[in-house]
């Protein structure tokens, strides 16, 4: 009898966006979720208005996490060591924003943020 042939492996993930790089993601619904997995070192995230229709979240300065797409937000996929910083651009169809730091969350509403937007930081203990 024929071999059997080799079982199909299944398809890769695909990459995590190179460090130090941003995603733009349209949002659904009126709430964003960013998702920094844990406290770090260092850094903040930078929460702003913006025009633009979509949200879009990158990384500022060296060392910056892989940010990786979620229904309805972006994970920030860094530890404890970090010390990058992200901001974040919030169209106005975005209402709420809920940030969750490991098993911390904040909700700030669009109205919050002002002209110069709302710095959470990122280091334990920060806000």
């Amino acid at each position: 009898a024929p071999a059997a042939p080799p079982p199909a492996l299944p398809p890769a993930p695909a990459p995590a966006p190179p460090a130090g790089s941003g995603v733009r993601v349209a949002p659904r619904g009126d709430e964003f979720v960013p998702e920094p997995a844990s406290r770090q070192a260092g850094g903040t995230l930078t929460l702003r208005a913006d025009p633009a229709p979509e949200v879009a979240v990158e990384s500022v300065g060296p060392g910056g996490a892989p940010l990786l797409v979620l229904p309805g937000g972006v994970r920030i996929r860094n530890d404890a060591a970090s010390t990058a910083s992200y901001r974040v651009a919030l169209p106005p169809t975005v209402r709420r924003v809920r940030v969750r730091i490991g098993g911390e969350e904040r909700v700030y509403s669009h109205g919050m943020l002002g002209s110069g937007g709302k710095t959470v930081e990122l280091r334990p203990g920060g806000e």
